[in-house]
């Protein structure tokens, strides 16, 4: 499946509030997810924007893990590089290590896990947002 920047955007929108709802869930139990009963096929660490980056790439995978600032070409890609401390997912003050640190069968891992899931189904649906209104401008000056 070869994603768009703002269908990325949607399908990652729709996975955190999903996790949002059930905080003691992981991203691979979303049931959108063909395994899951969903039409959503297999994306790189079950991550719509994972997956944008790697195909926006030519790549059909990360060609390392992700190093949480943007060494990786790929992860500079990410629709939400902008949201992620130092434009990465993985360094330590970002809301997806928080979410995936807390503690999700502990009442205050699954307070943590719901609002920093929150936050990044806000920032999914922001950019998207805002590249809808970016390509909206873009039509009216063509017309």
């Amino acid at each position: 499946m070869r994603l768009t920047k703002s269908t990325a955007l949607q399908f990652c929108e729709d996975v955190w509030s999903w996790l949002a709802v059930n905080p003691e869930k992981d991203k691979s139990d979303y049931p959108g997810w063909e395994a899951n009963g969903g039409s959503v096929p297999k994306m790189t660490y079950d991550c719509p924007c994972c997956e944008y980056a790697v195909t926006a790439s030519g790549r059909k995978r990360l060609e390392a893990e992700c190093s949480g600032v943007r060494e990786n070409t790929e992860c500079g890609r990410c629709p939400l590089a902008k949201f992620w401390p130092s434009g990465g997912c993985l360094t330590l003050s970002s809301p997806f290590i928080i979410w995936d640190g807390a503690n999700p069968r502990s009442r205050f891992g699954r307070i943590i896990r719901t609002g920093c899931a929150t936050m990044i189904a806000l920032a999914a649906k922001q950019e998207r947002e805002r590249l809808e209104r970016k390509a909206g401008r873009r039509k009216s000056k063509e017309a």
